[in-house]
């Protein structure tokens, strides 16, 4: 049975029998968002991946640039775009006594603020290792916390052609951005290369980096607030990004009734995963394609197998949306959290600790 026919007959069953709300509305007939999501590129990196993800005009997803180079952010248009001093986007430091400063000392946190108010959740995005993203990003995430939103950061590090310099700054930069945000997913750029041609040029391999943070995005906004057949609710998907330790996102497709059951074993082994998933303590599953490929059993089993690679106390959350467009293709997307048991079991963190 196709999964749509499946959830058809459950909600006329349902109906018939008084068990859904008079108001309750399902498919094309959601209008209203069920969570405000801003997502804020930081950085020449971030904005690229945000201005990438404007082009194909993603509903319900709301942005914001923010950059030192205002010229590069000049033809975004219906987007709050922000300017930072240079010398602001580094001076913050989570640390020190100015973390619960007003400002970089530039007076753009009050548009900062402004910006991310009244989000629920807001996502970030930067290319690690650079000066602007690296040294702003943790500043911006802690003015959405203090906002009262969930924050999750997806960040990327730099391809080892980048040098050992840049690398160096990526590590100090993420380190000093996860306390400040609820869930941090960082994608290795190298680990791309196993997704693009050998002989493709550069602009590809960096384009390839933003679509792979923008199909996280738009995963995340997918399975909250577009009409789908499977929905996860804001209260399910924070308990799942708001699991501490870090957290890993994979990518898989396939095609025909096989299709979730061939992406699910894609993502499993998905050259993007540096560590296993298997101390996963939670995850956010999102299977979208057409309505020929996505049957009960093939999204049965396709969450049977990303559920055999996590912990078995996993909490998984499933949002399954048709996609007429797709034909008979499926895209999974995964982003597996709590991973904190994995880090603290390592030798390094048992030094750590002593």
């Amino acid at each position: 049975m196709a999964i749509r026919d499946y959830i058809s007959e459950r909600h006329h069953y349902q109906a018939n029998r008084g068990l859904l709300a008079p108001d309750h509305k399902r498919g094309p007939e959601l209008t209203n968002a069920a969570a405000r999501i801003k997502v804020v590129g930081v950085g020449t990196g971030g904005c690229n991946t945000v201005q990438r993800l404007m082009d194909q005009s993603v509903p319900c997803l709301d942005y914001t640039l923010v950059n030192t180079d205002r010229i590069a952010m000049e033809s975004s248009a219906n987007v709050d775009v922000i300017q930072i001093g240079a010398d602001s986007a580094r001076v913050w430091n989570p640390s020190a006594d100015n973390q619960t400063g007003d400002d970089f000392g530039d007076g753009s946190a009050g548009r900062l603020k402004e910006s991310v108010a009244g989000a629920d959740l807001v996502i970030i995005t930067a290319g690690m290792g650079g000066g602007t993203g690296t040294g702003a990003a943790p500043y911006v995430a802690h003015l959405a916390r203090q906002q009262g939103a969930l924050v999750v950061a997806m960040v990327t590090a730099p391809f080892g052609f980048e040098g050992r310099r840049r690398m160096g700054l990526a590590v100090a930069g993420v380190d000093q951005l996860r306390p400040c945000v609820d869930n941090l997913v960082l994608i290795h750029n190298d680990r791309l290369l196993g997704l693009v041609e050998r002989n493709a040029q550069m602009a590809q391999a960096f384009q390839a980096a933003d679509e792979v943070v923008g199909q996280g995005i738009l995963a995340v906004s997918e399975s909250l607030n577009q009409p789908q057949e499977m929905n996860v609710n804001f209260n399910e998907m924070s308990a799942v990004m708001g699991r501490r330790g870090g957290a890993l996102m994979a990518v898989g497709r396939g095609s025909g009734n096989g299709g979730p059951v061939e992406a699910a074993r894609q993502a499993v082994s998905n050259p993007l995963l540096d560590r296993s998933f298997e101390m996963s303590t939670g995850a956010l599953l999102m299977i979208k394609g057409g309505a020929g490929a996505l049957t009960m059993n093939g999204v049965h089993s396709a969450r049977h197998v990303i559920a055999n690679t996590l912990s078995k106390e996993a909490n998984i959350c499933v949002g399954v949306r048709v996609d007429e467009s797709m034909g008979e293709s499926v895209r999974l997307t995964v982003i597996a959290t709590g991973l904190q048991r994995d880090r603290e079991t390592s030798p390094t963190a048992k030094r750590h600790h002593s």
